[in-house]
């Protein structure tokens, strides 16, 4: 047996049979924000989960919420939390939103609370109705 180790092309194989199943379990675990930020905004396929208290919206009509985008204090749930006037709705997604963090904004989706689409989160503009004498 040991004649056979010292085999350059034995000890090749052995090395590429090592190499493949270290790739094979490193595809199967989840990844944990690994891609570099282009790939990340490349990925639109956010997963979500919020509270199951919201009514039944049509899964076709976009739909808005209004509130404060934070980031998650649950990263199981997701990486952004939305905190409305009267839930908290966990986001999960791959695009950067850091820029809104703090802010008050406006997230559409399809779907319902428990289970939609995130379409985009902006900035709620604020008017100013005052401004004028």
């Amino acid at each position: 047996m040991n004649k056979y180790l010292k085999n350059p092309r034995i000890q090749a194989a052995l090395g590429l049979v090592v190499v493949v199943l270290l790739g094979w379990w490193l595809a199967k675990t989840p990844a944990k924000n690994s891609a570099t930020p282009a790939a990340q905004e490349q990925q639109t396929a956010p997963e979500t989960v919020a509270p199951k208290t919201e009514t039944k919206t049509d899964p076709g009509t976009p739909s808005t919420w209004e509130g404060m985008l934070k980031l998650s204090d649950d990263p199981q749930k997701g990486n952004l939390m939305l905190l409305t006037t009267d839930k908290k709705i966990y986001i999960r997604t791959n695009r950067d939103f850091s820029a809104l963090v703090d802010k008050v904004v406006l997230v559409t989706y399809e779907g319902t609370s428990d289970a939609f689409r995130l379409g985009d989160i902006v900035e709620k503009s604020v008017q100013n109705s005052d401004t004028g004498n």
